[in-house]
């Protein structure tokens, strides 16, 4: 992961160990697409044994036995949660508004509940809430963190990588605490496709605290901050390399015409 300097200036280690600064060419619309599909599908395959123990977790039924039933699904999942990165990532490149998330957070909820519409508006505006505060987090947060403690840390200065890990564990961590009730209620809703138990996820919280307590709206919290933490460094990193790969490329092409 390559550290920055202000928006427009990256900071790149060279092969020989010595840092020099390029200009920072932002990416085009196609490849935000491009490279947040591929974010999105590469940290879900990566991380799809601990979706699934969340989802266990939350919907109180039995860990799988097999490592295949560890990745049952996958193929869905990435193939819903790769539209929406790539959305995120042309929205947030093309506008820089705080309706990107809300908008991201509508088609996500499309998408994510492709079994039924009934399902999709009961569980719309928790997903919006839920995708909001997610993009909030990689989008804005994590990068924001990892520069600070580059900046401040004389340590981590020299080392952007780990800068980056840091902030996108502490922003990871942060998305999950404040969206797990809600998230938790979701999942709950979802796996009920006919809205016999779990009618809505509002109506689900409240359900959910009479039957189990406040600890129940955070069952499966582990899991899920650890695959908030591992989504938002495969993102950041992805698009660092992008980006890094593009200035490197321009600044090359143009030493080159002098």
């Amino acid at each position: 992961m390559m550290g920055g300097d202000g928006n427009n200036v990256l900071q790149v280690t060279v092969h020989n160990n010595k840092t020099t600064k390029v200009t920072r060419v932002p990416l085009s619309e196609v490849e935000n697409l491009a490279v947040g599909a591929a974010g999105g599908a590469l940290e879900t395959c990566l991380q799809m044994p601990i979706l699934t123990y969340k989802f266990c977790l939350q919907e109180g039924r039995a860990l799988p036995t097999s490592v295949p039933g560890w990745y049952r699904g996958l193929g869905v999942q990435a193939g819903t949660v790769a539209p929406i990165t790539a959305i995120q990532f042309c929205v947030n490149g093309m506008l820089q508004k705080a309706m990107c998330s809300w908008i991201v957070g509508l088609i996500g909820s499309v998408v994510r509940l492709v079994a039924g519409a009934s399902s999709y508006g009961r569980s719309a505006g928790a997903g919006h809430l839920n995708i909001a505060v997610y993009t909030a987090g990689y989008l804005g947060l994590a990068p924001v963190l990892s520069a600070r403690l580059v900046s401040s840390s004389p340590t981590l200065a020299d080392q952007p990588f780990m800068a980056g890990v840091l902030g996108a564990c502490l922003a990871g961590t942060t998305a999950a605490v404040l969206t797990h009730p809600v998230d938790t209620a979701k999942t709950c809703m979802q796996s009920d496709m006919n809205g016999t138990v779990w009618a809505t996820a509002r109506s689900a919280m409240p359900k959910l605290v009479a039957e189990g307590g406040i600890q129940a709206l955070f069952k499966g919290m582990v899991p899920r901050t650890f695959r908030l933490c591992g989504a938002f460094l495969v993102c950041m990193s992805l698009q660092d390399m992008a980006i890094g790969y593009k200035s490197n490329k321009a600044a090359a092409a143009a030493a080159a015409s002098i």
